[in-house]
């Protein structure tokens, strides 16, 4: 793992006059890392539900030295359910648009102040899987219309897009997602290691074809970037529980963290919730 370099994402934004507070974006993404806890009813399967709340956290420590949870801001996500049914039914969760507003509040009931909004548009899946009668399951890339996830502050201004990258090669075994900035340049490869040529995903502790964390990579050396503790930054799923979490490269400034907590919604809704089973 390599440590982030600072320049690379620019100097963070000056805040006017002296000993003025962060603005509620910045202090929210000042957490080391943040996780998602998502809702997951019959009505999300099916597409049926067009507004649904997921529970943002921050990994704390209470004086006893133990981890705790805090709530630290959530998610309201909005879609269209007719659209989103049609969708869900005919190419699976990871094809369904969606618009979800960030909020440093805990509800709608205590909706706090509106930080960012991610926006993603309908899209086909990232791989098909068909079951076959020779090979069983047969995964199938798609490379074209694929999902991805626009990333903006409360106030319309651009912070960047995530986009889920085709790599033929891998089947649609191994899951990759581009991080670009405002300006179109590429931030961010969100991938994990590999093996077999690339094909299958390999675990840290070297098993191959087995599902691991997804490591958040200079997308030029393709190396991991590395976080404050000077671990290599990764996203993922906790455990088999239905949270997910992610921790942010050392030095980047709020605008590269919030895109990358968008591109940990894209890797939610495609990599863990979305496959078209035909």
């Amino acid at each position: 793992p390599v440590p982030m370099n600072q320049m690379a994402f620019g100097e963070e934004p000056a805040l006017e006059g002296s000993g003025q507070k962060k603005v509620p974006l910045q202090q929210f993404m000042l957490n080391e890392a943040l996780l998602v806890k998502t809702a997951r009813g019959c009505f999300q399967r099916l597409g049926c539900e067009t507004t649904s709340e997921l529970s943002i956290f921050s990994l704390g420590k209470t004086q006893e030295g133990e981890h705790q949870l805090n709530q630290v801001g959530y998610l309201l996500k909005k879609t269209d359910c007719p659209t989103n049914f049609c969708l869900v039914r005919t190419f699976g969760p990871a094809s369904r648009p969606f618009v979800m507003h960030l909020s440093n509040g805990k509800s709608v009931q205590e909706p706090g102040v509106q930080m960012a909004v991610f926006e993603k548009q309908a899209s086909f899946p990232h791989c098909f899987i068909f079951n076959t009668h020779v090979v069983g399951k047969l995964p199938v890339c798609c490379c074209c219309f694929l999902p991805s996830v626009k990333a903006s502050t409360a106030d319309g201004r651009l912070v960047g897009t995530t986009t889920y990258l085709c790599e033929v090669r891998s089947l649609g075994m191994v899951s990759a997602y581009l991080v670009y900035d405002a300006a179109g340049n590429e931030q961010f490869l969100v991938k994990p290691d590999t093996c077999c040529g690339g094909c299958c995903p390999k675990s840290q502790n070297g098993n191959c074809c087995v599902g691991s964390a997804f490591l958040v990579r200079d997308p030029k050396t393709k190396e991991p970037l590395c976080n404050s503790m000077n671990e290599p930054t990764t996203m993922g799923k906790v455990g088999m529980t239905n949270t997910y979490r992610v921790n942010f490269p050392a030095n980047a400034d709020t605008d590269a963290r919030t895109n990358l907590f968008g591109a940990t919604l894209l890797m939610i809704s495609t990599s863990f919730e979305g496959e078209l089973k035909a």
